[in-house]
């Protein structure tokens, strides 16, 4: 039993981005149909999603919400209305431009998460001791060496004033 739940709990998680993403791409469009938005607002707005949706999901997800937009997009707000006939070259310029900045956002977001891992592995495993403070000189972070040497844990030193240690 908890083997099925696992495996669909892990299913659950690498579909829920794609659903998401396409029921978001679905109601915007929704929303502007009913308000009878222009085609270059609607781009516009599916831009913005697609950009939101490469922030918190994957690479595939995102792919697939800009072309859901981009067939949105053909289907409901340039003519023929309610036919995908991705024919005319807006058509390809829209679909390209959505997965272009699905495919940029995810990969620069890709490359900034790899660095904050180095970063972190860097500052948790140095043997120098690291400590960030804000303004106030309250300590928000230090890493476990600099908490030994000073024969504290990290959980005592954070909040602390950097003037009390």
């Amino acid at each position: 039993m908890a083997a099925l739940h696992s495996r669909v709990t892990r299913i659950w998680r690498s579909a829920a981005p794609w659903a998401l993403g396409s029921l978001g791409i679905a109601l915007l469009t929704l929303v502007a149909f009913r308000l009878r938005a222009s085609a270059a607002g609607v781009a516009l707005l599916y831009m913005l999603a697609i950009l939101l949706i490469s922030l918190r999901a994957s690479l595939a997800a995102s792919v697939v919400a800009s072309v859901v937009a981009a067939l949105a997009l053909d289907s409901f707000f340039t003519p023929p209305l309610f036919r995908i006939s991705i024919s005319d070259s807006i058509d390809f310029v829209a679909a390209f431009a959505f997965v272009t900045t699905a495919v940029v956002v995810a990969r620069l977001l890709g490359k900034l998460r790899k660095s904050e891992e180095q970063w972190r592995d860097v500052f948790e495993n140095s043997p120098t001791m690291y400590f960030i403070v804000d303004p106030a000189g309250t300590v928000l972070s230090v890493n476990p060496f600099g908490a030994e040497q000073l024969g504290y844990t990290v959980d005592e030193l954070v909040g602390q004033s950097v003037l009390r240690v």
